[in-house]
């Protein structure tokens, strides 16, 4: 399924050897670390040479892993995953995954704390905010000149 010279472009997990052999190794951790460890693909396109998939993982972790002992908790997190095929074995790899949303779901990393909600502005007491930018700018200085409204604004010119 994956050829002997296959590159991946993700970096393993320290003290994880590259390549296949280091692929090998991190699956079968992480089938350890998660006995219930399970991926869904959620979409799968294939273009040419190319595989794209949106996977999203879960499990619940119940073994070490690395430095991390194991916290029971339960983490779903996703990837986009992109293969490129050659003679049906996978020889190149990249993805991106959401590893501090599983971190903090597992309570290894702090969440943030939500920002205080802001109170509407009461219009009774409180002017409304002057607009903002070039726009507003030419729109106010050509609604305060003597008598000028905003149809009597200069055309913009194209640059």
């Amino acid at each position: 399924m994956i050829a002997d010279n296959s590159v991946d472009h993700d970096s393993m997990p320290p003290g994880f050897p590259p390549g296949k052999e280091g692929l090998k190794l991190l699956v079968k951790s992480l089938r350890s670390t998660f006995p219930d460890f399970k991926i869904t693909i959620d979409l799968q396109v294939a273009e040419g040479d190319l595989v794209v998939a949106h996977a999203k993982s879960t499990g619940t972790m119940k073994g070490e892993f690395g430095e991390m002992p194991p916290s029971g908790k339960t983490a779903t997190w996703e990837a986009i995953h992109i293969t490129r095929i050659k003679n049906d074995k996978i020889v190149e790899h990249w993805s991106v995954q959401d590893q501090l949303g599983m971190l903090q779901q597992l309570g290894f990393m702090p969440r943030p704390e939500a920002a205080p909600a802001l109170e509407p502005a009461d219009p009774e007491t409180e002017p409304a905010p002057e607009p903002a930018g070039p726009a507003a700018a030419a729109a106010a200085a050509a609604t305060t000149s003597e008598g000028a409204g905003p149809e009597a604004a200069p055309a913009l010119e194209p640059a």
